[in-house]
């Protein structure tokens, strides 16, 4: 099991910033395809990389069991939610 330290733990503790990572900034947005919905939430992560911010509800016990097994491997919970939706969205758009 490999559990990683928070981000600026050790900055936190010598009483600096925790902020270990720039602030997100809105990209410019990009061209959409014709009657294709506004898409909000688009954030820019550090180095440039583009995400969507996202709500999705999860009922208690499957909740639990996402957090637990991030814990215990030292994963993060988006990143294992964006891998399982793509594999469910290119099952269904075969």
């Amino acid at each position: 099991m490999r559990i990683r330290p928070p981000r600026g733990a050790d900055t936190f503790v010598e009483g600096g910033s925790s902020d270990a990572r720039p602030a997100a900034k809105t990209p410019p947005s990009s061209p959409r395809l014709p009657g294709a919905p506004k898409l909000r939430g688009l954030v820019a992560r550090a180095g440039g990389e583009q995400k969507m911010r996202l709500t999705v509800y999860l009922d208690e016990e499957t909740a639990v069991r996402l957090r637990t097994h991030c814990f215990q491997n030292g994963l993060e919970m988006s990143a294992v939610g964006a891998e399982a939706i793509a594999k469910a969205m290119a099952k269904v758009e075969r």
